[in-house]
C-alpha cells in the first residue's frame, strides 16, 4: 500500500478501505461460509496477525499500536467476526438451517431457485404487449420506517372501485411492496375475467420481471402469474409525483388510509437476512472492543465500533492511542530520560493536547466529563 497513497499523495483513504473489502478480505476468507462456525483461538489469533499487517500499513501508526484499536479506528471488523458472519448467511439462506432462529428463521424467507430448468416462457416477458383494457390499474408500494405496505386502485371508466390496501411485517422490503401491488392486479384480472393496463411507478419493478437472470423464487412466482393472465394484462411506468391523479390517489390510500389494510404474508429478502447478520456482527464486535484487554484509552473516543468512522490522520491516532512522539511514550521505551515536559508535568497526549504553554495555540477543548 506504500506504492499507492501517502501523506499528502495517492488514492483516497476510502478507495484504499474498499479495495481491502473488495479484495483483500475476500482472498483471505474464502470459503468462510464453510469453515466459519467454529474457529479455535489459535485460528482467530493468526487471522488477526494477517489482517494486523495492513492495518498497520493503512493508518501507519507505531507498531505497538493495538490491533483491534486500529479495527475501530478504522472501522474494519475482526476477520473471525467477518466469518462467522458468512457462515450464518450461508447455513441459514443455503441450508436453511434451524440453529440460528436468534438470527432469523429460514422458514420466512425468501429462496433461489435453478433458473435453467424454467420454461422460458415464464423467463422472457412481453410487458409491452398493449390490451383494450376494460379497467385501468394504479399500484404503489411503500415502506415507512418498520411499516411496509401497498394499495391497488382499481377504475372502471374514471370512477373509482374499491381499493385495495395490504401490510407485510418489517423484515419485507420496499420493492417486495411494489412488486407484490403489481402482482396483486396481475392476479384480480384472470380472476374477474377482465383486461387491465397496470400504471406503477417502480421502473425498478418492471425491469426486474423483464430481466431473464432473476431467481428469487418470489420474484419468478409473480412472472408465472403474469404468464397465466395470458394477454388480459399490459404493465406500463408512470412518473411518481408528476401530477397523475390516479397515481397520486394510490399514493394517499397507502399512507394515509390504515383501516383498509389487511395483513398479507410475503417471504423476508436475502437482503434483509444479510442485515440481520450485519447486526448480529456488530453486536458481537461491540462485547468484544468493551471487554478488550488493549485499547482502553481509545475506548474513550470510541466507546462504540461502527463500520463509517475512518481516522487516517496520523497525529489524530498519535493522540487516541497516546503513543510517541510524547515524552512519557519516549521514556517508557527509553528514548528520553525524563517522562516530562520541559514545564516538568507529565507529558503525555491530553497534558499537550490541553494544558502545555509550549502548544497553547494548538489547544483543543477537553470534552465534559460524564454526569
Amino acid at each position: 500500500f506504500g506504492n499507492i497513497f501517502g501523506t499528502g499523495w495517492g488514492v483516497s483513504p476510502h478507495t484504499v478501505k474498499l479495495l481491502y473489502f473488495t479484495v483483500i478480505e475476500k482472498a483471505l476468507l474464502y470459503g468462510a461460509s464453510v469453515w466459519g462456525g467454529a474457529l479455535s483461538k489459535a485460528q482467530i489469533s493468526r487471522l488477526h496477525s494477517i489482517q494486523r499487517i495492513f492495518l498497520l500499513k493503512f493508518s501507519r501508526p507505531f507498531r505497538t499500536t493495538p490491533a483491534n484499536a486500529l479495527n475501530v479506528i478504522l472501522s474494519i471488523p475482526p476477520l473471525h467476526f467477518v466469518a462467522r458472519s458468512q457462515f450464518l448467511k450461508f447455513q441459514i439462506w443455503n441450508l436453511r438451517s434451524k440453529n440460528y432462529l436468534d438470527i432469523f428463521g429460514p422458514d420466512l424467507l425468501d429462496e433461489y431457485r435453478d433458473i435453467k430448468i424454467i420454461d422460458s416462457r415464464n423467463k422472457n416477458l412481453d410487458l409491452s404487449s398493449p390490451v383494450e383494457e376494460d379497467f385501468v390499474v394504479y399500484t404503489n408500494g411503500f415502506r415507512i420506517e418498520d411499516n411496509v405496505g401497498f394499495s391497488v386502485c382499481i377504475f372502471d371508466n374514471g370512477f373509482l372501485r374499491p381499493v385495495f390496501c395490504f401490510k407485510f411485517n418489517y423484515y419485507n422490503s420496499f420493492f417486495e411492496a411494489e412488486l407484490s401491488a403489481i402482482n396483486f392486479a396481475v392476479c384480480w384480472a384472470p380472476e374477474n375475467g377482465v383486461r387491465i393496463k397496470i400504471f406503477s411507478d417502480s421502473f425498478t419493478s418492471i425491469d426486474v420481471l423483464a430481466s431473464t437472470s432473476i431467481k428469487s423464487s418470489f420474484v419468478l412466482n409473480i412472472k408465472e402469474n403474469i404468464v397465466r393472465a395470458n394477454g388480459l394484462v399490459h404493465l406500463t411506468w408512470v412518473r411518481a409525483h408528476a401530477g397523475n391523479p390516479g397515481n397520486d390517489l394510490a399514493d394517499h390510500f397507502e399512507k394515509n388510509c390504515y383501516r383498509l389494510w389487511r395483513n398479507l404474508r410475503v417471504p423476508a429478502p436475502y437482503s434483509f437476512l444479510k442485515k440481520r447478520c450485519f447486526e448480529n456482527m456488530i453486536y458481537n464486535w461491540n462485547i468484544y472492543w468493551n471487554n478488550s484487554e488493549t485499547g482502553e484509552r481509545v475506548r474513550k473516543f470510541l466507546p462504540k465500533v461502527d463500520t463509517e468512522t475512518l481516522i487516517t490522520n496520523r497525529s489524530l491516532i498519535y493522540f487516541a492511542i497516546n503513543h510517541r512522539p510524547f515524552p512519557a511514550c519516549l521514556f517508557g521505551v527509553k528514548l528520553l530520560n525524563s517522562p516530562n515536559c520541559p514545564y516538568g508535568k507529565f507529558g503525555d497526549a491530553d497534558y499537550f493536547i490541553f494544558q502545555c504553554n509550549l502548544t497553547r495555540e494548538f489547544h483543543l477543548s477537553p470534552p465534559a466529563a460524564n454526569p
